[in-house]
Order: C-alpha cells, then sequence, then structure tokens
C-alpha cells in the first residue's frame, strides 16, 4: 500500500522549517507510523503533520504545545475503523499491541480523524 512519506509528514512545510530536533523526530515518528500503515494494510491520508505555531494558532489555539510542533505527532483521516483496529490490538495484546511496541500513543474519541503520536502520555490512549 506505500510509505508514509516524510514530505507528507512535513505538511507542505520544508525541511528547512524544522530544527534538527524537530527532523529527527519526525523521522522517527515515519519509522514508527509505517510499521502501523503495513499492519493496517490500507491507505493512511495525512491530515496534519508538522506544525509551526502560526499552524497551531490557527488550528487549535486552545493548545499552545502540541506535540505536532515538536515532530513527534500526525494525523490521519478516519472513519473510525483505524482508531477501531489499534484500539482492539491494544485490548487483546497490552504490552505487545502495535502502540506500545511502537512507542505511540492515540487521541481518543476524534470524529474523522486519528491522532498518533510518540510523545508519552499517562495513557497510551488517552483523552486530550
Amino acid at each position: 500500500m506505500g510509505v508514509i512519506s516524510y514530505k507528507e509528514l512535513l505538511n507542505g512545510h520544508t525541511i528547512v522549517d524544522l530544527t534538527i530536533a524537530q527532523q529527527q523526530n519526525l523521522q522517527d515518528l515515519q519509522k514508527r507510523v509505517q510499521v502501523i500503515r503495513d499492519a493496517w494494510g490500507k491507505p493512511m491520508i495525512v491530515t496534519s503533520g508538522f506544525r509551526t505555531v502560526q499552524d497551531q494558532a490557527r488550528i487549535n489555539p486552545k493548545v499552545k504545545s502540541s506535540a505536532h510542533m515538536e515532530g513527534k505527532a500526525v494525523d490521519f483521516k478516519d472513519d473510525g475503523s483505524l482508531y477501531n483496529f489499534l484500539k482492539e490490538d491494544y485490548e487483546k495484546k497490552g504490552n505487545d499491541s502495535l502502540l506500545v511496541v511502537n512507542g505511540l500513543y492515540m487521541e481518543k474519541g476524534t470524529d474523522g480523524w486519528v491522532h498518533l503520536q510518540s510523545r508519552p502520555t499517562l495513557n497510551r490512549i488517552f483523552i486530550p
């Protein structure tokens, strides 16, 4: 089904827009979500990847320090099936699940998209 490209995760930005740390975070995130993509076996369309401060202010001004700004989060278009696939895998496999093995955290209760991030939260599946 293909590779989730670095360009998709850049979200319309160029590499010169990112710090070295942001670049490294985004490359790491790309590898982690690609494993999810391969296990899912279906296309995953990026709706939001890296965000600048200005992007964040426009998209979600209430959240000032989004993991997207660090290059540690990506949103994919989802009708609920990807979310349910990952949730069921986590509930069934626990520490051997795709989320845990790949060091990813998933936002709960999104509508039309699923949010995955490599920045740790208290819960593997979390409510922001």
